[in-house]
């Protein structure tokens, strides 16, 4: 009985030291926030417009910018982001995450989201668009 208890003790502890180690949606969306998410999605957002605008009349570029805004904007995904974060991360990792972003070198390195997220973004599109040509447009 008595390593019964003791078990059930540790495992307790344990679970409570567990749980208190989750990262709260409000850190993660800090986090989110400093890691500079919104700008980067804008950027990939305005990436891939240009890339799918390229021969599109005026009526589908309106149309392709509110599909993208209204599905892939930092508005859209904040919350399935947060939900990321919190279900990869510890929250020591977090706070060391933020601690790091918040000096000047971390500062410097996530400045640069944006433009590593733009580049990306102008990789994948042109990929896309081969894909696109290659496959589902019939070749004459």
């Amino acid at each position: 009985m008595k390593y019964f208890i003791w078990f059930f003790a540790v495992l307790l502890a344990s679970a409570i030291a567990s749980a208190a180690e989750n990262v709260s949606k409000e850190t993660a969306i800090e986090f989110l926030q400093l890691s500079r998410m919104e700008q980067t999605i804008d950027a990939s957002i305005k990436e891939y417009e240009a890339q799918l605008h390229q021969n599109a009349a005026p009526e589908i570029k309106k149309q392709i910018h509110q599909l993208m805004v209204g599905t892939m904007s930092w508005a859209a995904t904040k919350d399935d982001l947060a939900a990321v974060v919190i279900r990869l991360y510890t929250k020591e990792e977090i706070e060391a995450a933020m601690a790091f972003m918040k000096t000047p070198l971390g500062a410097s390195f996530t400045a640069k989201s944006e433009a590593f997220a733009r580049e990306y973004a102008a990789i994948i599109s042109a990929r896309m668009n081969r894909v696109i040509e290659e496959c589902c447009i019939q070749k004459k």
